[in-house]
């Protein structure tokens, strides 16, 4: 169950897009299918920045959407930032909102 988004309405104080919230996220999402969910992937792959840059810019990406925010951007605009920001970091081994049998 991910308590974030489907026990009450999404907020800013419900989903405050920062790290630690972004990884518990990750975790409640797939916690059940693999044990390392929620912790950033620790090798480098094909996709991503180098493993041991993610943390900081993750950071630096939801920061961004603070900015993004202030700056009245448009939210579908937002969404599509933010999706191209953690899909260019890529995270986590799995589960990084690819698609594909080889998307990781």
């Amino acid at each position: 169950m991910v308590k974030y988004f489907l026990d009450e309405a999404t907020s800013r104080e419900v989903a405050r897009f920062e790290l630690t919230w972004a990884l518990d996220l990750h975790r409640e999402m797939f916690g059940d299918v693999w044990e390392w969910a929620g912790q950033c992937r620790t090798r480098d792959i094909n996709l991503g920045c180098h493993w041991l840059h993610i943390q900081e810019k993750l950071y630096n990406l939801l920061e961004d959407l603070k900015v993004w925010e202030e700056q009245n951007v448009d939210l579908t605009e937002q969404a599509a930032r933010l999706h191209y920001g953690a899909v260019a970091i890529h995270p986590f081994s799995i589960g990084n909102g690819t698609m594909g049998p080889n998307a990781d």
